[in-house]
């Protein structure tokens, strides 16, 4: 058996970051860019920019460090706060991740014995 648990911020109801932002930002820091982020990730370059610009205003701090087009085009990265938020967020989902999978192992054991209680009711009707 395996449990699963997700990890997100919300601010006044409205999500601030999750696993879809930190892989968002987790691209743009491999490829360099917010366009060759959200290719990478199969969304369109609109929605990827809305998802950054809605995280900036809801945390008012920057997390992209944008250079306009040109002869070498243009390019992003991550801001020291976008940095950190990434890797706390990730430890944070490890950990998680990790006590889950710790604690899946007692649910698993409590089925089981439920499972042969109930079948063991069954046989004594």
């Amino acid at each position: 058996m395996k449990l699963h648990a997700k990890i997100w911020m919300t601010h006044d109801g409205k999500g601030v970051f999750g696993k879809g932002r930190a892989d968002l930002l987790d691209a743009v820091e491999m490829t360099g860019s917010l366009s060759g982020a959200a290719r990478h990730l199969g969304m369109s370059y609109r929605h990827a920019w809305s998802l950054i610009k809605a995280t900036e205003e809801r945390l008012r701090v920057p997390l992209l460090v944008r250079s306009k087009g040109g002869a070498r085009g243009g390019g992003a990265q991550l801001t020291d706060t976008a940095r950190a938020m990434l890797a706390t967020f990730r430890d944070i989902e490890l950990g998680l991740s990790e006590f889950t999978q710790t604690h899946a192992g007692q649910l698993d054991t409590l089925s089981q014995h439920a499972r042969k209680t109930e079948a063991a009711d069954d046989d004594s009707v």
